[in-house]
This record gives structure tokens, C-alpha cells and sequence, in this order.
């Protein structure tokens, strides 16, 4: 049987997602609570990230059209991932600077975890510019977010 390209990339966002949630463990010494792996699997990152991304100590530009497997690579890495530069201005490559970002997944989790939000409780995230924390909590139970 052939997997046809949905199906396909679909699998290796599974492999990817399966590799980031390994790497999440370990980072936090643990297996992560059940409910907040649910949300991990369930609220893709790739779905909040922008179509072009900066990554590395240089900023280099990645864009999803012009090379989605290494995008996508980028997307499931425990490694920040800068979403915009410069406030959205143009410039040259050497001059830019990060100026918003998603943050390592492990990073997030952590924070998550360390939060001990439970179902029923409110959370206010007024930084989470990529609205995938906010998305997790809710995943993870009952939670409602502002």
C-alpha cells in the first residue's frame, strides 16, 4: 500500500512529535503527567508557528515553502524558534535580531508543570504570542484560559 503525501507527512510529524516528546523527558528528568503529554500530542506546534522562521545564533531565515522538511525539523526541535525579526522591518541578514519567539518545548512544559493548574482554574498568558500554551492548557482538562 502507498501512502499518498497527506499521509505521509502526517507520519513524520507523528516520528517528529514522538522524537520532541523524548527529548521533553529528558530535559525535565521525568515522563511528563498524562494530561499534559495528551495536549503535547494534540495541539501540533507546526500549526502556531509562522511559514518562515529564524533559526541559529545567525538568525538564518527557514522558510516552510521553500524547505518544509527542514522547517518542520525546526518546528519539533526542543530549541526556541524565532517567529519574527526586527518588529517585522526588513533588513539585511547580519543586522538582524529576534524580536518574538516560541519557546523550547521543554522550557514550556516545565513552566506548565511548575504552574500545578488543574481543571476549572483560569490562566492568563499575556506573552504566549503563538497561543499554543493557552491551547495546551485547555487540552490538559478543564481549564479555561483569558
Amino acid at each position: 500500500m502507498e501512502l499518498n503525501a497527506e499521509d505521509e507527512r502526517t507520519a513524520i510529524v507523528s516520528a517528529l512529535c514522538a522524537g520532541l516528546l523524548g527529548s521533553v523527558n529528558e530535559s525535565l528528568g521525568a515522563p511528563m503527567a498524562p494530561a499534559w503529554e495528551a495536549a503535547f500530542r494534540g495541539v501540533p506546534r507546526h500549526a502556531f508557528l509562522p511559514g518562515t522562521v529564524w533559526v541559529g545564533d545567525e538568525l538564518a531565515e527557514c522558510s516552510r515553502e521553500a524547505a518544509p522538511a527542514e522547517w518542520l525539523g525546526h518546528a519539533y526541535a526542543d530549541t526556541a524558534v524565532v517567529t519574527q525579526v526586527n518588529d517585522g522591518d526588513t533588513v539585511a541578514p547580519g543586522e538582524r535580531w529576534a524580536s518574538c519567539s516560541a519557546s523550547a518545548p521543554s522550557i514550556v512544559f516545565r513552566m506548565l508543570d511548575l504552574l500545578d493548574v488543574r481543571a476549572g482554574h483560569r490562566v492568563l498568558d499575556p506573552r504566549d504570542s503563538s497561543r499554543r500554551t493557552r491551547r495546551s492548557c485547555c487540552c490538559a482538562g478543564s481549564v479555561r484560559t483569558c
